[in-house]
């Protein structure tokens, strides 16, 4: 059994989910969620394979995903349905440069939040 991480005032700590295939996007994610909460701790995945793969193992699972629209393999709504599946209580948030209407509407569909690029304080602040 893992014991929940605890933040400074002996609450559970809050986890992320960033599913991106950038590196750079990843830890720049990381870095603007450490900013809002140095509490916070952020778990990544390169691909929505890999996403599906990590959350089938989390014994403390995130309270947010933020996934990326173009990755290779799946897009990032088609890995949100799949990672909805396995994490039915996790807040899957679509973040991404591309902000199209059409990819929105999807997003909300799917039952997603949106967040367009680039990202910062305050709109991650919005959907944490």
């Amino acid at each position: 059994m893992q014991i929940p991480k605890q933040t400074r005032r002996g609450a559970r700590m809050k986890r992320i989910f960033v599913v991106d295939d950038s590196r750079t996007t990843i830890r720049i994610a990381a870095n603007v969620i450490r900013q809002i909460s140095p509490d916070i701790e952020v778990i990544s995945a390169r691909s929505g394979d890999e996403a599906i793969e990590l959350a089938r193992d989390f014994e403390d699972p995130p309270e947010v995903a933020l996934i990326d629209f173009n990755m290779p393999g799946m897009n990032g709504i088609e890995c949100a349905e799949q990672l909805m599946a396995i994490l039915p209580d996790c807040k899957m948030v679509l973040c991404t440069a591309n902000i199209q209407s059409t990819i929105q509407a999807r997003a909300s569909e799917a039952g997603m939040s949106f967040l367009g690029k680039p990202l910062s304080k305050n709109k991650l602040s919005a959907v944490l």
